[in-house]
């Protein structure tokens, strides 16, 4: 009477107690018979592909959320003789405002472990057991991770080792990868010393100024970017791939269309967008480079495959379209340059 709830055992996403584990989630044969029941046999593969992942005591779970939001979908899909999509469900399904809190405080390192992360590597991370509400006023870098294992962005890899509270951990599946890497792209795009930046790399884009670009480019490597946050291999570009979209996409007022990767002519540029008025295009391809003394050349030759891969086709193919600037980009670590070319029609 006096004590008000207590007394309580808890079974958490960290507890070995396989008793409980099924029942945060749906098991693989749960699913599969749930979509055996819709009819829906031959989406298994790609299912597990986005909504699987988690790992409970050793149990393989699946998002229940995801499972039943695309169930119902595929249903409705179905009976309206329309393609079968999968849809991320599970990003929507609430709020992340503490998460961006700690991205403003995230150092070089915990860059790196977001990095790994998401070129789908597991990571040994300290898990804070305990952790509350009032931990998180605090921003400890031990909390963020800890936030995003209990809120579905990372789960437990079958090979856990808890001594000391360390865990190996990993994003869970496709869906929430794109839902980490969009939340990440969200935040760089809005922050307020990153937005003034943004703005300045879209005018310079429209307005054909290459120099101007390239400066304002390395004035920002330089302030903000650390260069243990690059990653390393092929993913280098990937990284600077990432920035770039952070920087330009979030500027709704300047721009329309904005794409990455999406095909256009025989390939698939890195950043396509238009002007707000749509009379001018932009087309960007970006190249990475270990070699200082090559980030001219290699900046020419990304020009070069914008005019081999004919990217500008569909530019050149919209009447309304008069002026098309063509931009290749070289990083290497901290610093960039710039090749221009331009089709006015």
């Amino acid at each position: 009477i006096f004590t008000r709830l207590n007394n309580l055992m808890t079974n958490s996403v960290l507890d070995q107690d396989i008793d409980f584990a099924k029942a945060l989630g749906f098991t693989n044969e749960e699913t599969a018979s749930l979509l055996k029941y819709y009819d829906l046999d031959d989406c298994f593969n790609e299912v597990k592909k986005n909504y699987d992942g988690y790992c409970f005591a050793g149990i393989e779970i699946y998002c229940p959320w995801d499972v039943i939001k695309f169930c119902e979908a595929a249903i409705a899909s179905k009976r309206q003789n329309r393609r079968i999509s999968y849809g991320n469900y599970w990003v929507s399904s609430s709020g992340n405002e503490i998460i961006r809190q700690f991205l403003d405080v995230l150092g070089a390192k915990d860059v790196e472990i977001m990095q790994d992360l998401l070129n789908g590597k597991s990571v040994k991370l300290q898990i804070n057991e305990n952790l509350n509400y009032d931990d998180l006023q605090k921003h400890r870098l031990k909390d963020f991770w800890t936030l995003m294992l209990h809120t579905g962005y990372l789960t437990i890899t079958q090979n856990c080792n808890v001594q000391e509270n360390e865990y190996e951990v990993r994003i869970p599946n496709a869906m929430v990868k794109e839902a980490f890497t969009a939340r990440i792209i969200d935040y760089y795009a809005t922050a307020p010393k990153i937005k003034g930046i943004g703005e300045q790399v879209v005018l310079s884009s429209l307005n054909a100024d290459p120099l101007g670009l390239n400066r304002i480019l390395l004035d920002f490597l330089e302030a903000y970017v650390s260069v243990r946050d690059i990653g390393k291999g092929p993913m280098r570009e990937n990284h600077y791939h990432g920035i770039m979209t952070g920087l330009i996409a979030g500027h709704d007022e300047l721009i329309r269309d904005f794409s990455s990767n999406q095909e256009a002519g025989n390939g698939y540029p890195d950043i396509t967008f238009l002007s707000a008025n749509r009379r001018t295009a932009v087309i960007m391809e970006l190249k990475q480079s270990t070699d200082l003394n090559a980030v001219y050349d290699t900046a020419g030759d990304a020009l070069e495959q914008i005019k081999h891969q004919k990217y500008a086709t569909k530019f050149q193919n919209d009447p309304l379209i008069e002026k098309i600037f063509c931009y290749g980009i070289c990083f290497c670590k901290k610093n960039c340059a710039v090749a221009f070319d331009k089709i006015i029609k």
